[in-house]
């Protein structure tokens, strides 16, 4: 239901868009009137930071556009010829100048010049303002998005996530302490950061269509925690080399599960750290192994501690790069 209430309301700016677009290209008595509604429709479909960025750019290459095809347009006689020559220049030079989002206007803008043979300045013009007309309304419409429901969406689907990764961290648990379980924590995983993408790509969309300050806080959030499963991939292949469980393997469940208690979003990962270094502490203390076996299996538990201390540090990291205002907007405010 959400997904299809977005698309009405893309379809709906789309249609009011370029239908204002016309209209007013129109009511400034511009040739191809109806050309400023397709530069709109693909102003629209871009978020509103990149629908901001290419209007400068549609400029710039306009100016490019029109040089080619006068030169070009001029000097060939054959049309097809000599549009064929055009798109192929207008490409290379389009795509050397890294501007390839503005390619579609500017091969509508070429089919004007062909069909007219005009390259007065007052064509030049009307060209020109077609092309200001359709982005500046493009713009405009995108203004009109509710950005407030994507973020709505994705604080939800952050405590999902969060759930999602305590459950995990519960089965890693069971697995370490009870061998025969067999709790498909893979299957889990995948699962999970399946989730996590789809929630990074609305993160991306959301800060590409948000002015407000620090709106990249969910896309930073979310590819903490893909970083994460791929740590917490590692740590269960890790666990699936042991062959007989130590008596410490207890002691590494009991941390992974004090772990998953503090696992949330708004959790400072310091006191685990701590108490993570107090565990390689007390494993260093215990007894050495008494055969080959026992002291590969708790070579292996060492393993373990790294990638947790690895996971820990992924969400330091992204703690640390927070500042007091995005704190203070996203941990202290929010629910």
């Amino acid at each position: 239901m959400e997904r299809k209430s977005k698309y009405f309301l893309q379809a709906l700016r789309i249609a009011l868009g370029c239908c204002l677009s016309i209209w007013i290209a129109e009511l400034l008595h511009l040739e191809y009137a109806i050309s400023a509604g397709s530069i709109t429709f693909l102003s629209v479909i871009t978020t509103r930071w990149e629908s901001l960025r290419i209007m400068g750019a549609r400029i710039a290459s306009y100016l490019v556009t029109a040089v080619l095809a006068g030169v070009i347009f001029h000097f060939v006689q054959s049309r097809w010829i000599a549009f064929g020559f055009f798109m192929f220049l207008l490409v290379l030079v389009i795509r050397a100048l890294g501007w390839d989002s503005t390619l579609a206007v500017n091969v509508v803008i070429g089919t004007h010049f062909l069909a007219n043979m005009d390259f007065g300045l007052g064509f030049i013009l009307n060209e020109l303002m077609l092309v200001l007309v359709g982005t500046a309304v493009g713009v405009f419409v995108n203004l009109f998005q509710n950005t407030s429901r994507i973020q709505k969406f994705i604080r939800q689907e952050i405590a999902v996530a969060d759930r999602n990764m305590q459950e995990i961290l519960r089965q890693i648990v069971k697995e370490l302490t009870v061998p025969e379980s067999s709790e498909n924590v893979w299957k889990q995983l995948e699962e999970l950061e399946t989730h996590l993408q789809q929630c990074l790509a609305q993160a991306h969309e959301y800060r590409e269509n948000h002015f407000a300050a620090h709106p990249e806080y969910y896309v930073g959030y979310f590819e903490m925690r893909i970083r994460q499963c791929v740590i917490l991939r590692s740590l269960q292949n890790e666990i699936r080399r042991i062959r007989q469980f130590p008596e410490q393997a207890r002691m590494v469940a009991e941390f992974i599960a004090y772990v998953g208690e503090h696992v949330l979003e708004r959790n400072e990962p310091a006191a685990q750290m701590n108490r993570l270094e107090r565990l390689f502490l007390q494993m260093k203390e215990t007894p050495l192994p008494a055969s080959r076996e026992e002291f590969e299996n708790r070579a292996i538990l060492y393993h373990i501690l790294m990638d947790l201390e690895e996971f820990l540090k992924m969400k330091k990291k992204f703690v640390d790069s927070l500042t007091e205002d995005q704190m203070e907007r996203y941990w202290y405010i929010n629910g």
